[in-house]
């Protein structure tokens, strides 16, 4: 009967094992790395442990087996379905908190990318701001050079509207003068009327005297 109280052994080993493997496991429920590795070895501890157990019952079942080996199967058999349960239950457990990580994961990242595009918003909006700024300064600086061009023409119209109210003023006074003296103006023309005459006067001595050089020769 040694070969069941080997098999005996090499069951205790297993379940002590597969109880450090479940403590293991339940590590990864605050993790988000990969736990297939400790599933696989989870899983084909509890697979050894049956072939072991099924071996156990053919040895009970036969001639002159002792009554305690069937007691000592069936308690490996309880124990393997209590781990079977347990690592279900494991698995569901780091199953539901891994994807429990993984949506709040995500959402930090999608809070933190949302924090990122509203600083680079923010950003964009003081350059696009101080780009405001800057257009506005030189549009004042247009429209102060623009009304300093306006004050300066409506000056310069202001002083040819003072100079032409001078020249009409001046005019006016020249009017008055000759209109006040109306013998100037006869004067000048009684001048101008004897000018003209001497002028035709001298003509026809000239003429004449011309003629007469020419009869005389």
């Amino acid at each position: 009967m040694s070969e069941f109280n080997e098999n005996h052994t090499q069951l205790k080993a297993l379940e002590s094992e597969c109880d450090s493997f479940f403590t293991s496991f339940g590590e990864f429920e605050t993790s988000l790395l990969n736990s297939s590795e400790i599933e696989a070895q989870i899983s084909e501890n509890l697979e050894q442990r049956n072939k072991l157990i099924k071996e156990q019952y053919k040895i009970a079942y036969t001639e002159n087996a002792s009554p305690t080996f069937e007691q000592q199967a069936q308690r490996h058999q309880t124990l393997l379905e209590a781990h079977r349960d347990t690592y279900k239950r494991l698995k569901s457990t780091v199953s539901q908190a891994r994807a429990r990580n993984t949506l709040l994961s995500n959402v930090r990242s999608d809070i933190n990318a949302y924090r990122n595009s509203e600083r680079v918003l923010r950003e964009e909006n003081t350059d696009a701001e101080r780009y405001y700024d800057a257009e506005l300064g030189r549009v004042n600086n247009q429209n102060t050079l623009a009304e300093g061009l306006l004050t300066t023409a409506n000056e310069a119209r202001a002083e040819l509207y003072r100079q032409q109210q001078v020249l009409s003023s001046v005019n006016r006074r020249i009017s008055r003068v000759f209109s006040q003296m109306p013998s100037i103006n006869t004067i000048l023309s009684k001048i101008n009327t004897r000018q003209k005459r001497n002028s035709i006067i001298l003509a026809l001595i000239v003429v004449f005297c011309v003629l007469f050089i020419l009869f005389v020769r």
